[in-house]
């Protein structure tokens, strides 16, 4: 409570008393200054009646009398509203309680001035909701300290941002340089030796010791990047990423290149480039981990530049990939090739017509053909054969991303397994799910195995599709990517014949 910080985190660890702490700096801001409001937040409501408003009544409301002495100073009211989740001092200040499941919540606590405000389990709320929170968070009272804070541990779908801000000291993806004063923010690490009621108990240190390895990092030891659910749990930046600065690389120019792509327009597009070839392991071991038995050359993929933008039309991107990729305009206007991509792999959802034939595929794929790059080919969404390869790379020491890749570095430990589908990777809200998105497409498309010929693909997908108007489209579709003369042949039967 000493800290000067405007934003702090606290915990790390499991055991600390985090709850009680956030609960009673929200009552001490209320005292401190008469006619202040303050607001506790947990995610879900039924998280805030078993959590927050628990301690509450059991370590405040149970210690005070209710008399009518107390009463009067409320004019007759009872001090805590328990349907409204607030309790009113008797200096005229307000505590109140609340939840934000969904984005949409946040607006029942506009139109209030919070000198204090306080997130318990701060990895469960994505970021935008805590951004849109930091409106409220000023004062009227003369001489009032506005502040926020949050309690949590590490872990949680959105455990990205709070890493970047409070652990790593940057600015999270999405927040301009300007927003970020590494002053404002600090982080109180603790554990549950700091608690003094659970520092002697044995039985809980006990259970806390003999949790899985993950769980134990992330609940006993307070570690931020290794924690129960991840589904890269074999990242190792030791093993997986290239040290540049140690180890400069030159990627041979004719070791083929490719680009994924995840797009989103208020959404992330995320951009990443990629290459294969063959590497010689040297005296130092060029960034590559030095096993007993390690091959003297390693055919390895390799991660090489990416590119987060938001708000970009398909011609800006073109654009942006083209100059990314070492093109150059000459002085009559003419575009001048750089890296040679044999392939662009776009999300699937970019090719979906929403309402006229020019789906952001074919924007996009216009766009760099007019640079003399290659168009987007619709990438393999194939989520569990994509987790499960990206995985095996890793394990294997085949995949690598160099450190010119802070963002997919990051991103990589953030991605948990979904609970409901253990081999797939949980769909969050996050730059993260963008950019695992991404690498997914990349990798899966260039590197699957090709089959079975384009023209048996596209008869099996006709045949599949019962609607007629569809069929007629997804075959006009398909003879405008061939960019083929004359007819394509449609065997299409009245509804009667199909059965």
């Amino acid at each position: 409570m000493a800290s000067s910080a405007r934003y702090r985190l606290f915990g790390g660890a499991q055991g600390p008393g985090k709850s009680l702490w956030i609960l009673w700096e929200a009552i001490l801001h209320c005292l401190q200054y008469p006619g202040s409001n303050a607001l506790l937040l947990r995610r879900t409501c039924p998280e805030l009646d078993s959590t927050l408003i628990d301690h509450f009544q059991k370590h405040v409301l149970g210690k005070i009398p209710d008399t009518p002495a107390w009463r009067k100073s409320f004019g007759g009211r009872k001090a805590f509203n328990q349907t409204a989740r607030l309790y009113r001092f008797p200096n005229s200040s307000v505590l109140r309680f609340g939840y934000c499941e969904r984005f949409s919540h946040v607006y029942n606590y506009d139109g209030a001035e919070y000198v204090f405000i306080g997130l318990d389990e701060l990895t469960q709320f994505p970021f935008r909701i805590w951004e849109h929170l930091r409106l409220r968070n000023r004062c009227p009272v003369p001489g009032s300290r506005p502040c926020m804070a949050g309690a949590t541990n590490p872990g949680g779908e959105n455990s990205e941002w709070v890493k970047a801000l409070w652990i790593d000291r940057k600015p999270f993806p999405g927040m301009e340089d300007y927003q970020y004063e590494p002053g404002d923010y600090e982080f109180i690490p603790a554990s549950v030796w700091d608690n003094p009621i659970y520092a002697n108990d044995a039985e809980y240190i006990k259970n806390l010791k003999q949790m899985s390895p993950a769980l134990r990092a992330q609940r006993l030891e307070g570690r931020w990047d290794k924690f129960e659910g991840q589904y890269f749990s074999n990242f190792d930046p030791v093993r997986h990423v290239w040290d540049t600065r140690n180890n400069p690389f030159q990627i041979p120019h004719w070791w083929p290149k490719w680009i994924g792509i995840d797009w989103g327009f208020a959404h992330h597009t995320s951009i990443g480039w990629h290459t294969n070839g063959r590497v010689e392991i040297g005296a130092t071991g060029n960034g590559l981990a030095r096993h007993p038995g390690d091959p003297e050359v390693r055919n390895i993929k390799l991660t090489y530049r990416e590119k987060h933008v938001k708000e970009k039309t398909p011609d800006e991107l073109a654009e942006l990939i083209f100059t990314m990729s070492g093109g150059t305009q000459n002085s009559r206007g003419e575009y001048v090739q750089g890296e040679t991509i044999a392939g662009i792999y776009l999300s699937p959802d970019a090719f979906a017509r929403h309402d006229s034939f020019r789906t952001v595929a074919l924007q996009l794929s216009e766009a760099l053909q007019k640079r003399g790059m290659p168009h987007c080919a619709q990438a393999d969404n194939d989520r569990i054969g994509g987790w499960s390869l990206m995985y095996q790379m890793l394990e294997l020491d085949e995949w690598m991303i160099m450190d010119t890749c802070p963002f997919t570095i990051a991103a990589l430990p953030t991605l948990m397994r979904d609970p409901e589908k253990l081999e797939d990777v949980k769909k969050t809200d996050s730059l993260s799910d963008d950019i695992g998105d991404q690498v997914r497409y990349a990798m899966k498309s260039h590197l699957r195995p090709r089959l079975k010929p384009a023209e048996v693909e596209y008869q099996e997908k006709l045949e599949s599709i019962l609607d007629m108007t569809a069929k007629v489209f997804f075959a006009y579709r398909h003879l405008q990517e061939q960019n083929e003369e004359g007819p394509v042949r449609i065997d299409i039967k009245p509804r009667w014949a199909q059965q």
